[in-house]
């Protein structure tokens, strides 16, 4: 019985002799099509050869342009022929893309970049995404998602037998609860809005008006800011009984082209038209009215410019309203967002029509979605429960 062959990409014992001047490095090398050939390299010294000929080696096993992957294969490696995928399938928005690469950079590189993917065992990679968790709960979540995907690549690639990240522990989860706001709440916070900046000592331009039309908007509509920036003219009918509002877009940054409207929502399937209540729609009509005659589809929300909002601009304003008014003080309103008024439409909603009408509002596929990020915990189960158990009451005297 002869001996076992080496696996594919991987090579014998290493001699190194001086030959002249320089040392020689040799091994025998399993090449890529299963026939296994010499492969030399030279140095200077010992150490200088035998690197060079790991560097052949390397090339072999990764050859430009090919990308083929081995347990020899670095995670760096993994992530540029991974990305390099992603980017060419062109099946994900910019934004996403920009995410990954992100992530790749910042969390999982800096941790596991130069471990060869045999070492990838599911024991190191549990304790490196343990270590992003200690970081903050959402570094943990997003390194999990993109070392997943680059080993599911390495997976189908025959480079490793199965993927780690499956069985590595479960996350801690964040303890932050949806939080909605009160009616009372939101009496107190359109009260500062419309009276911020508006005192004759005031200096500098006065606000605009438009941060008190987009928080109605928000709590009309359900739609993330990003979406109610790109709302245009054409996107709403204020003639209608109830108004109509179509989301049929959202803002997008990407470093490839700057700020942009995208003609459909965070998800494409969440494009939709929605009835809104009446303090909604007569807030958009006193924005059409402002803006005069505009074509159709000029943007709702601009800058003095004429350019489209900036989301990020538009949470700054928020917060300083927030953090600043005097009507708000003594209010716990330290982790509000933007995203809150989605949580208080999603948790209205849910509370006076059921969680399903809560998920079709918003745009989600599944209410489970819904129930976990977006709708409130209320202590109060449903009070139908009292007149169901009353058929459990003892029986009268006269009802023997």
């Amino acid at each position: 019985m002869g001996r076992q062959a080496h696996a594919v990409g991987t090579y014998g014992k290493v001699t190194t002799a001086k030959e002249g001047s320089k040392y020689v490095a040799k091994t025998r090398l399993r090449d890529l099509d299963g026939v296994t050939r010499p492969i030399e390299a030279s140095g200077s010294s010992i150490s200088g050869a035998e690197n060079a000929l790991r560097e052949r080696i390397a090339e072999r096993i990764i050859p430009v342009g090919d990308a083929a992957l081995t347990g020899e294969t670095k995670l760096r490696d993994l992530a540029t022929f991974w990305l390099d995928e992603v980017r060419a399938e062109r099946r994900l928005n910019q934004t996403t893309v920009e995410l990954y690469e992100r992530d790749t950079k910042n969390l999982v590189l800096p941790l596991l970049g130069e471990f060869r993917l045999r070492e990838l065992t599911v024991g190191r990679v549990d304790s490196a995404l343990k270590r992003l968790s200690r970081d903050g709960i959402s570094k943990g979540k997003h390194g999990r998602v993109v070392l997943s995907l680059m080993m599911g690549l390495a997976t189908r690639h025959d480079a490793v037998l199965s993927n780690p990240v499956r069985d590595a522990g479960r996350l801690p989860k964040s303890d932050l609860t949806p939080r909605a706001l009160t009616v009372d709440e939101l009496h107190a916070l359109r009260t500062a809005i419309a009276e911020w900046r508006t005192g004759e000592s005031v200096l500098g331009p006065r606000p605009d008006g438009q941060l008190a039309t987009i928080i109605e908007v928000l709590l009309g509509t359900s739609m993330r800011i990003g979406e109610v920036l790109a709302l245009r003219v054409c996107d709403v009918d204020v003639t209608t009984t109830p108004a109509v509002v179509v989301i049929a877009g959202t803002l997008v940054n990407t470093k490839k082209d700057g700020l942009f409207r995208q003609d459909h929502p965070k998800k494409a399937r969440q494009s939709r038209m929605v009835a809104i209540p009446e303090f909604a729609a007569e807030a958009l009509r006193r924005q059409l009215a402002s803006m005069g005659e505009m074509a159709p589809t000029t943007l709702l929300f601009r800058s003095r410019e004429g350019t489209a909002l900036w989301p990020n601009n538009v949470r700054r304003q928020w917060r300083t309203v927030r953090d600043g008014s005097p009507h708000l003080r003594g209010l716990d309103l330290s982790l509000v967002t933007p995203h809150t008024f989605r949580r208080t439409v999603a948790t209205t909603l849910a509370r006076g029509s059921g969680s399903a009408l809560a998920a079709e509002m918003l745009g989600h596929a599944s209410e489970e979605v819904t129930k976990l990020h977006y709708i409130e915990h209320h202590p109060m189960v449903n009070p139908l429960t009292a007149s169901v158990l009353e058929s459990l009451a003892p029986r009268r005297a006269e009802e023997f």
